[in-house]
Order: structure tokens, then sequence, then C-alpha cells
């Protein structure tokens, strides 16, 4: 295993799943990333290679294996990215953390206890002594609670957070945290583009079944609401269960939430006018140290100074999330946004492929920009 300080290595990466859109993008950091090499990609496809998806990596000779080869080649890797299937991940995670193997799963599972992944995934989970041992890696969240700060031991489970739980956790938990809002009234509305059912092809993903459409999917079913509620609580300490609708867009990728909150009775009794005061000062707060992340309050009396922060296309691209917010009444609006393949995945997994390595969290991400 590589060792990090002064002139060490990079560390040896590999990939399993490269051939999804998250894996893709994942992929495409990892190439230049100026502290980890991309070594190793593994696939059930003997006909796939990475450089079908991704010309530029033709330079950097990254080997292909099928997945047998995986236990035999992991111990020469220090990390092993998963962007597979839950059912997939279970299975594979035991396996490289037993060879001393550091993981970055994708998936979703080892976000919940057991009986929720039950519940909401439907199926009985194969590796629940994994769940006590997974961090969850919403950055900058969980370094603010783990007391390792810096380099992670080799052999560490981090668990990426889902989309959607990503971008309304990083809208709400500067407020739940301040007690800005009172947790028990939450409500999300959030839409996402397309990629983020995956790659696989089926026919209500078609372009005929999606142009021009719009619709609510997983009403109630949705796994990440019981995963906002969980971490909602584990990160603020305020116990929450926020009413998640998740609606599907005729677009490629990135994620627009609406989250309307009630203002908690200790911010409502300052002066009106010093509100928006205070609530840029909570996020400033919460969110001094960490680069990726944009927040505006929403004049309604100039609505262009914001109007980056609102759009898809101004965040799309990017590893960033965009948050504005703005008090009406009693209530707080608040609207946030992240690329579902970026911050909801793949550059997500980069922050903490850098946490655990001790490097600045947006190394390798700071020439991301939107797809404008």
């Amino acid at each position: 295993m590589n060792t990090q300080g002064g002139t060490s290595p990079k560390q040896k990466t590999g990939i399993i799943g490269a051939h999804g859109y998250s894996g893709r993008e994942l992929a495409r950091l990892l190439l230049p990333h100026p502290h980890a090499e991309l070594t190793a990609i593994f696939s059930r496809d003997p006909e796939w290679n990475v450089t079908h998806d991704l010309p530029e990596a033709k330079q950097h000779h990254i080997k292909h294996f099928p997945m047998e080869a995986l236990s035999e080649q992991a111990s020469s890797l220090d990390v092993v990215f998963l962007a597979t299937p839950v059912e997939v991940s279970m299975a594979l995670a035991p396996q490289l953390l037993e060879q001393g193997v550091t993981v970055i799963d994708l998936s979703g599972a080892f976000r919940l206890s057991s009986e929720d992944f039950a519940r909401w995934y439907g199926l009985p989970h194969h590796a629940p002594a994994l769940l006590h041992q997974a961090q969850y890696g919403l950055c900058p969240w969980w370094l603010n609670t783990n007391s390792k700060k810096s380099k992670q031991e080799a052999g560490t489970l981090i668990s990426n957070p889902g989309c959607y739980a990503t971008c309304a956790l990083m809208a709400l938990l500067p407020l739940l945290s301040a007690g800005a809002i009172d947790a028990e009234h939450i409500i999300i509305d959030a839409k996402s583009g397309v990629s983020g059912a995956g790659r696989k092809a089926t026919k209500n993903k078609l372009f005929c079944e999606l142009s021009q459409d719009f619709y609510p999917y997983k009403v109630g079913q949705h796994q990440h609401a019981p995963e906002i509620a969980r971490f909602c609580e584990a990160f603020s300490g305020k116990k929450s269960a926020p009413l998640l609708t998740t609606q599907l867009l005729p677009l490629k990728r990135g994620i627009s939430m609406s989250i309307y909150a009630k203002l908690s009775p200790a911010l409502k009794a300052q002066a009106h006018q010093t509100l928006p005061n205070a609530l840029h000062q909570t996020y400033e707060t919460a969110y001094q140290d960490y680069p990726l992340v944009k927040y505006s309050y929403l004049d309604a009396d100039d609505y262009h100074s914001s109007q980056a922060l609102l759009s898809l296309k101004h965040v799309v691209g990017s590893a960033r999330t965009h948050i504005t917010y703005q008090v009406q009444g009693d209530n707080v609006l608040i609207f946030a946004s992240l690329d579902n393949l970026m911050k909801g995945a793949a550059s997500q997994a980069i922050e903490n492929l850098n946490a655990m390595l001790g490097v600045p969290i947006d190394t390798g991400l700071q020439h991301c920009e939107g797809l404008l």
C-alpha cells in the first residue's frame, strides 16, 4: 500500500462500474488527479474499454481486468471505487476490505440501518457488520464530526451519499444545526435529470418517452428519504423526517430542489430586516472553510443577481452545490442545485479520496465548471 507524505507516490486506484454514468465521470476526474493514478478497471464486459467513452484515457495505459481477477489484483491497489448496484457493493466491499483496500462505495449499500435497508431497497443486507464501520462521506460534514480529520487508515469504508440526499443535506444542515428552522416541518420538492436512473437501457428512458414530459416517480418510496432523515439527525442533532417528492426532468443531468421550511421561534424573534443576514451568517459559519459551495439570499428586487445560482446550467459539470434562500413571513424557501453525476456521485467520491489523503478537499476539482 502507498503512504502519503513528502514525495509519496500516487495512490493506485481502481474502479468497478466505470461503464456507468457515475463511474465514467469518476474515471474522467481520476485521470488528471495529482495524487491518484487510475491503474485498473474491472468489468464483466470483455468487449468494453474505458477509452470507448473517454478517448483521453488512451495515453494513461489503464489495465482492464475481468471481475474474476479482482481478488488477485486487489492487493496492488490502495483505493477501489464501487460504482455498482447495491447487491454488487455488498458482495465486493467485504472482500476488498479484508485485503486492506480502502473502499469508496457510490451505491446505497451502506447508508442505512439493516432494517431500513431491507424496507427501502427490498432485499436483506448481506454485510450488516459493515454498516457500523462505514463512514458517511458527505463533505464537509463528515470531516467536522470525524476525529481523524486528515489521512484515514487503509481499509476504510466510505459510503458516498445519494444525489438527492446530498443536495437536501447541504441546504438543510446549516439551518438545522443552528436551530434556524423547525426540524418537524420540512417539504422537499426535488427534480432530477435522467442520468440519475443509470445507463441501463429501459423503455421509460427512451428519448420519445421522456421528451416534453415531466412527472413524479417513486412517490413515498424513494430510498433517499430515510437517508435524508437519518443524516439530518446524525449531523445536526435535530430529529427530522422531511417530506420528499422526486420528479424526473427530460434533461441528461442535474438536480434542482425547492425546500420549504418554517423559521424557528428563536430566529423569528429577531427583527425582520435582520433575518436575511442571520441566514447568510448561518451558511457562512457552516461553509467558511469549504470552497465547493456558493450561497446567496434571493432578493426579490434583484432577481438577476441570484439567477446563476438558480440555473442548472451553471452548476452541471461542476463539483459545487448552489444554494439560495428567501424569507416569506414565517417561512424560508431554499433552492438548491447540483450535478447528480458530480457532487451527487463522482466528484464527491473524489472529495472523499482527498479527505482520506489529507489534501485540500477540492484537489483535482478546481477546473470543473458549469457546462454553459
